[in-house]
Parts: structure tokens; sequence; C-alpha cells
């Protein structure tokens, strides 16, 4: 299978030589009968694509979705968001490419990392009334230029919820309770939400919460 999606890479980019690339499995998607794996392919060392594959028949609508939400959120034009390449049928196997950001995820003990997390969210959510679906700390890149890049799109428009994405940051960042407070103010106030909401909407974000990780 590596061989020839390292076949295919050259075929796809002419600069490319297939000496000098190398296909790193990086995991398998979580949870029971869950087929996908994911990769990065590097040329010479240099990371340069990201990929993510499905072996069964019965999965390959799980790759088109996710593929197809990425577009989706593309043509939002917000920056930090991967570029949907291609998707494949390479030896029987679904292969879905998207660019690949190099960076650190962010800190999520650093009161300027969530702080700046929840600055790009806030642009995001102005964008669509959709969640990413996973946006948590070890998802949110910073690059050594020090903008941020949103990895882990497969969530995206699963969930309709103006909290959703912010308080899953937040609950899993280790700033202090009224830092966190400050920040969902200012992020529902920016973006109109009434403060009497507050209760019920974080009463939905538990719902949907614990539904995500059944």
């Amino acid at each position: 299978m590596i061989p020839a999606i390292k076949r295919f890479l050259v075929r796809q980019d002419s600069s490319l030589h297939e000496k000098a690339l190398s296909i790193i499995k990086l995991h398998n998607g979580s949870g029971f009968r869950n087929h996908k794996v994911s990769f990065v392919g590097l040329d010479g060392g240099r990371p340069i694509v990201f990929l993510r594959s499905v072996r069964f028949r019965s999965d390959e609508a799980l790759v088109q979705n996710a593929h197809q939400a990425l577009r989706n959120v593309d043509a939002l034009s917000v920056s930090g968001i991967p570029k949907p390449l291609w998707i494949e049928r390479i030896q029987g196997v679904l292969v879905c490419a998207e660019t690949l950001f190099e960076g650190t995820s962010l800190d999520p003990a650093n009161q300027k990392d969530m702080k700046d997390a929840v600055e790009w969210l806030t642009i995001f959510a102005k964008k669509t009334n959709l969640s990413h679906g996973d946006f948590t700390p070890g998802n949110i890149l910073r690059g050594s230029d020090g903008k941020l890049r949103i990895i882990d799109w497969d969530g995206y428009g699963k969930i309709k919820s103006p909290l959703f994405d912010l308080l899953t940051l937040l609950t899993r960042s280790k700033v202090d309770p009224d830092i966190q407070e400050r920040l969902i103010e200012k992020y529902m106030a920016d973006l109109g939400i009434e403060k009497t909401l507050l209760p019920s909407l974080k009463a939905e974000y538990e719902s949907l919460d614990k539904k995500r990780k059944l």
C-alpha cells in the first residue's frame, strides 16, 4: 500500500522523486471496527501532505463526507484551515489527501494560547453556524510564524451549537475558571449571544458531548 501511495504522489507532482519520498503511518482511528488510518508523506524528510485512508467499502462514506466537509470549510476563506487536495482509490483503498500543517499544539495551561484560540474561533463562528466538532488544544497548532492552524476536520458540520467548540476548548484547558468565564462572556458578546442563554447552551453542550463520546 505505501509503495503504491508513493507512486501515486509522484504521478500527481512531477517535481517529486520516489526515492526521496517516505510515508509514515501515524495512527488508526479510535473505536471498535474503525478502519481509518492516517499517514504523513515526506519528501526528503520534509512533510508535504497529510493522508487519511479507509480499507473497507462500508467506511467509504466517512472519507467522502470528511473530504467534502473540508472543501466546504475551505470555501469560508478563514486562515489556518487545511486545503483538500484529492481523493482517490489506490489498490482498493480510498485515500484522501490534504495540505499538511507544521506546528506545535497549544498548551492548555497557557492563557495566551487559549485566548488566541478563542479569537480564531470567533472569526470562524461568524462565518458559519456549524462546529469544528473537536476543537481541543491538541488540534490547534501554532506555526513558526506564530499563527494558528486547525487540524482534524472529520467532525465538521455534524454539530450545530454556538458554544460547542468554545466549551470543548475550555473544558480541556487548564487556565483559571475566572479567565474561562471572561473568555466565554467576550465570545458571546462578539457573536451577539444573550447571556441569559448560557445555562441552556451549557446543558446542550453536555448532552452533545456525552453523545459524541458514546
